[in-house]
């Protein structure tokens, strides 16, 4: 079974504390539907919770490379999946730190892998089971319902990870506080490495949105807008300059493999190839 991710808008607010860096809030929320056109029922958390608060750990971008703190808090409530996560202070935790200090990452993701989930095929069975579980659907939800054809995902086989991210796939999820204990300069001693990772997990995260919003806009028969198109193409352009400087520099022989792998899984990642899970 493959690993999936689901995304939900964070909504937060940035204190300072000397207790240390914590990001918290909903990494999603129950029964409502969401950009990928699934459910997600109140159990679905039930068999994981407890194993994740216990060895899981929060990410960058959904990246296992880029871990940034550890959960100090995981419960499913009535709204959804809360947590709440100690931020390290390493790099990775600066960045996420500074980021969401700007309002560049406003949004909660977190990657699972299902164990049980159902199909509901039109509006009716969609209906049917929001009344059954006694939900109120809000105006979003009514109109997401239109054509039925909505995953059900009732239970979970793993919770991996949760991660600040940029892109949202459930604006309902939404993070309720963030505090650092030094949140007025940006983070120092952030190495080449460290940069790539977090620039290539930056463009997977905008790829896939811009596929949510390619796939909406054919939805409607519409394509998209020429804005659009033409940040895609500078993004092409930006990438072939680049490759076109590596192939000027000569690199040391014990750098060139890891040059050529880092190309390898930068042109697969723009051809929609998915690494690692």
């Amino acid at each position: 079974m493959a690993r999936e991710t689901k995304d939900g808008l964070m909504d937060f607010e940035l204190k300072e504390s000397d207790g240390g860096a914590f990001i918290s809030g909903y990494a999603s929320t129950f029964n409502t539907i969401d950009g990928g056109r699934d459910i997600v029922h109140p159990r679905f958390f039930d068999r994981v919770i407890d194993r994740f608060r216990d060895e899981g750990a929060w990410c960058l971008f959904h990246d296992f490379k880029m871990p940034i703190g550890r959960p100090v808090e995981v419960r499913a409530d009535s709204v959804g999946l809360f947590s709440k996560a100690a931020i390290s202070d390493v790099p990775n935790g600066q960045i996420a730190r500074t980021l969401a200090r700007d309002k560049v990452l406003q949004r909660l993701s977190f990657s699972y892998e299902v164990g049980v989930a159902d199909r509901l095929e039109k509006e009716r069975d969609i209906e049917d089971y929001w009344r059954e579980i006694g939900y109120n659907p809000t105006d979003q939800d009514l109109m997401a319902k239109r054509g039925g054809h909505v995953r059900l995902l009732q239970q979970a086989k793993e919770l991996y990870e949760i991660s600040p991210v940029t892109v949202a796939m459930n604006r309902a999820a939404v993070i309720t506080a963030a505090k650092a204990v030094d949140l007025t300069s940006p983070p120092d001693g952030l190495t080449m490495d460290d940069h790539s990772q977090a620039v290539l997990a930056a463009v997977d995260e905008w790829k896939l949105r811009v596929a949510d919003v390619a796939r909406l806009r054919a939805e409607e028969g519409r394509t998209l807008s020429a804005e659009r198109k033409s940040q895609i193409e500078r993004l092409r352009d930006d990438l072939n300059e680049l490759l076109r400087l590596a192939q000027d520099v000569k690199p040391e022989p014990d750098e060139f493999q890891e040059l050529y792998v880092q190309y390898l899984a930068t042109e697969a990642r723009l051809r929609g190839v998915v690494l690692g899970w």
